[in-house]
């Protein structure tokens, strides 16, 4: 016999507000749980737009907000002359958050230049700037902002992997604000990931997860990074067990004595003994008492059993066939940025009122999967006759449950928010060009695919 077809669909539905402007919405429908996620294909591509991103829509529209931003990120060819070990974080292990320490201490404004006290630190400054590695954004604010770009962003449409439908998924470090410490870039993923049954990722901030078992039910639930096994050098570690484990927003630096595991996407980024180290935005910190032997920098999560995929994002759209008529998960305003300090800082923070593009990933009424795209308004070249308007998190919600959904979490949204249905978008992004107004891909580190 041969293999079982999957039934897939997709239909765009058009739904008319009181004030005539249109909100299109992608929904795809398959009866495969065959779900997937896959790190995009790194792109150079990708820090040129990330700094076009900044340089032509983020600081000019909020430039009161910030000072000199200086961007950049490290070629593979390029070897770090700096020593990796410092009194105020321990030995830093990623090349990195290495250059970034060394640009902390010795990188300064003045008369809105930036000036070095170090030899070796300017030369390498220009060396990164004369590679196209390293610009520079300016807002209205006398001060320096450090943002470290990961390598590892890429495109969904580059992406090598079979697929019939591919999302984008998860929220990832893309705010000043979310860069919180040297071990924080833009880029980095943030949240849980499960797939047949092994955690890919491990749960931060406590927000909702969306989860589907083995036998294709789902439901709407919680994982706590406190819960969560984390396996170091082959050794199963658990907080108030044999550890301590530290994240934002509780914690913004580690409490004295023993030994610190700074641990970011999946890595140990730094050790340091005594305690006291600040706690990344982006990941957490295991301290435990006596200092490990380090064989590899890789860390692993455990199981969660009986789970087939589960993905922990934004904020629910549908729980038990209800829409989310409010925050059920933890998030916080951009007009104060100051507290506390994890992503996404610049996640919409009015429910009901601010509009963007949306992605939600759910499963229907009939035990299928869905997965919806809300288009949004064009950051230029915006037609409210012919494009959508985009859609409040409120109205995402209202969508998902009248077309059927049952159980169902945001994905990340806004110039992200896009789904390649066979290979091809059927509805527009909303990061165009203001020249001519095409459509910008913006480049993000991990995705979900269909098979």
């Amino acid at each position: 016999m041969g293999a079982e077809r999957v039934m897939l669909q997709s239909k765009i539905h058009t739904f008319v507000h009181k004030d005539r402007t249109i909100q299109k919405v992608q929904c795809v429908t398959a009866d495969s749980f065959d779900l997937h996620f896959f790190k995009t294909q790194p792109s150079e591509k990708a820090f040129d737009q990330v700094v076009s991103l900044y340089q032509n829509f983020i600081v000019p529209r909020y430039s009161a907000l910030f000072g000199t931003l200086i961007l950049f990120r490290l070629p593979e060819d390029v070897n770090v002359p700096f020593s990796s070990v410092s009194e105020e974080y321990g030995e830093v292990f990623d090349p990195l958050s290495v250059v970034t320490v060394q640009f902390q201490k010795h990188l300064s404004l003045r008369g809105g230049e930036v000036v070095f006290d170090d030899t070796a630190t300017k030369e390498f400054f220009d060396l990164l700037e004369s590679r196209g590695c390293l610009k520079i954004a300016r807002g209205k604010r006398n001060d320096i902002k450090l943002l470290p770009v990961s390598s590892s962003l890429g495109f969904l449409t580059e992406s090598e992997t079979e697929s019939s439908v591919r999302i984008n998924s998860h929220f990832f470090v893309m705010d000043v604000f979310d860069v919180a410490t040297v071990f924080d870039r833009i880029g980095c993923p943030v949240g849980a990931m499960v797939e047949k049954e092994e955690v890919l990722s491990p749960p931060l901030f406590e927000r909702e997860v969306l989860e589907i078992q083995t036998d294709g039910s789902s439901q709407i639930t919680n994982y706590s990074l406190f819960d969560t096994e984390v396996i170091l050098n082959g050794k199963s570690y658990q907080h108030e067990n044999n550890a301590v484990f530290y994240s934002r927003p509780k914690h913004k630096v580690t409490k004295e004595g023993g030994y610190d595991y700074v641990i970011v996407n999946g890595s140990v980024v730094a050790e340091k003994p005594g305690g006291k180290s600040v706690v990344p935005a982006s990941g957490f910190v295991m301290k435990v008492q006596e200092k490990l032997s380090l064989q590899s920098f890789s860390v692993s999560y455990g199981k969660k059993r009986g789970v087939r995929f589960a993905v922990q994002v934004g904020n629910s759209a549908v729980k038990d066939g209800k829409a989310a008529t409010r925050f059920l998960s933890p998030f916080w305003h951009l007009t104060q940025p100051w507290i506390p300090s994890y992503p996404p800082s610049m996640y919409p923070h009015r429910y009901a009122k601010d509009k963007a593009p949306r992605t939600v990933l759910g499963t229907n009424q009939k035990g299928q999967i869905m997965l919806l795209w809300m288009e949004g308004a064009g950051k230029f070249g915006y037609d409210p006759k012919k494009d959508s308007s985009g859609a409040t998190l409120k109205e995402a919600a209202e969508y998902a449950a009248y077309l059927g959904m049952v159980n169902g979490v945001h994905l990340d949204g806004g110039g992200s928010a896009q789904i390649l249905y066979q290979g091809k978008r059927e509805l527009m992004l909303s990061d165009r060009d203001p020249n001519d107004y095409h459509e910008i891909e913006r480049a993000v580190p991990i995705g979900i695919s269909l098979k």
